[in-house]
């Protein structure tokens, strides 16, 4: 479990799930850059999700996912109940998937679930969705977290 403090903000809209939201003095941060276009969740006969947000990380390890005993919440269809492990040592971000259905890529190629595989300032991280779950690795200091 993460040592750093998570505040779950609810949003109204959306699956009726709440998006998380770190509050931390971050020093990483995940910005979504997906195109938060959910047609076709909404064609499949679901509820609009609601928009991603910046998810911020300053220490020790947390289990994306959709599920709500999670430490970070997306809570789309395509995202897994446990998706997977994004660790932070030091400065260096680690991620690891967690055999999720969609699996999770970095810089477009898919990662094996199992592997631990470093996130490098400016890499794209996706978790089974490139629309709604798609977010591009900062420094606390370049980050400008919305």
């Amino acid at each position: 479990m993460n040592q750093a403090l998570v505040k779950r903000s609810a949003l109204s809209r959306g699956l009726g799930r709440r998006a998380t939201r770190r509050v931390t003095s971050a020093k990483v941060v995940l910005k979504p850059i997906g195109d938060n276009d959910p047609d076709y969740v909404i064609r499949s006969g679901l509820k609009a999700p609601p928009q991603a947000v910046a998810i911020e990380l300053s220490t020790g390890s947390s289990v994306v996912g959709r599920d709500e005993d999670c430490d970070l919440i997306i809570p789309i269809p395509t995202v897994s109940g446990s998706h997977a492990k994004v660790e932070l040592e030091g400065e260096t971000l680690f991620v690891t998937d967690l055999e999720s259905t969609n699996g999770t890529f970095v810089n477009n190629e898919r990662i094996e679930p199992g592997s631990k595989t470093q996130l490098s300032p400016g890499s794209n991280v996706i978790f089974g969705d490139s629309n709604l779950a798609a977010y591009v690795v900062q420094q606390d200091s370049a980050a400008s977290a919305e």
